[in-house]
């Protein structure tokens, strides 16, 4: 899938409440969606990769943005990156996620502080608490969940964004919690699936070719 059709999937999902629901439009007026969504995430944020990990042939990468993002600009800033928001769908593959942002900069202070945003966010009109949970671009079935006791609570009425949360006592968990979209955490976690570069495929290339030489002087 490439960035624009990852764009182009994602476009219709709005976890910000309080903002107008996108509905279907033109190519045009996506394409406008789409350089505008950028501009958002990167305008005046600092951005910092800061650890990368690879598991059953996916790509995790933690970002660290000191100036915060809400869940949409996270959204967009993850496509750039020429991936997604991260999707969970194990406790294996939500442990991975987790331990790349188990750090202190990756969390809100004070209170019950609150990890990175991740990929799932509940479509508006949803019932709530619970209803239509999914993850954005991929759309993978919302077959496994790690929530905090006590979550989703949708306790502010626009809850229908997804991040870690801490433990009452403040020790950072790999438990989740519903947030406005609008909420603005210190980072998110980038999903994607690597390519073969040119170089890799020409080797592949290469071996084969080999292969075939053999075979051929084998039978000769």
């Amino acid at each position: 899938m490439t960035g624009h059709e990852k764009f182009m999937a994602v476009s219709q999902v709005t976890p910000v409440r309080n903002m107008t629901q996108q509905k279907k439009g033109t190519e045009m007026r996506s394409t406008i969606a789409f350089i505008v969504g950028l501009s958002l995430a990167f305008s005046a944020v600092e951005q910092a990769a800061a650890e990368v990990t690879v598991w059953n042939g996916h790509r995790y990468e933690s970002v660290y943005v000191p100036n915060r993002l809400d869940w949409n600009s996270a959204n967009y800033a993850a496509i750039a990156r020429g991936g997604y928001l991260a999707t969970i769908t194990s406790e294996e593959e939500n442990q991975i996620v987790f331990s790349l942002v188990d750090s202190p900069e990756f969390w809100t202070v004070g209170g019950n502080p609150f990890g990175p945003w991740i990929g799932g966010y509940q479509p508006w009109g949803s019932p709530e608490p619970y209803g239509n949970w999914r993850w954005t671009v991929t759309d993978e079935p919302w077959s496994y969940s790690n929530w905090d006791p006590g979550e989703p609570s949708d306790t502010e009425g626009t809850e229908n964004a997804l991040s870690f949360i801490a433990r009452s006592w403040g020790a950072r968990s790999d438990k989740w919690n519903d947030l406005p979209g609008y909420f603005v955490l210190p980072g998110y976690v980038v999903e994607s699936i690597p390519e073969p570069s040119s170089a890799v495929l020409l080797g592949i290339g290469a071996v084969g070719l080999v292969a075939c030489a053999v075979q051929k002087r084998r039978r000769g």
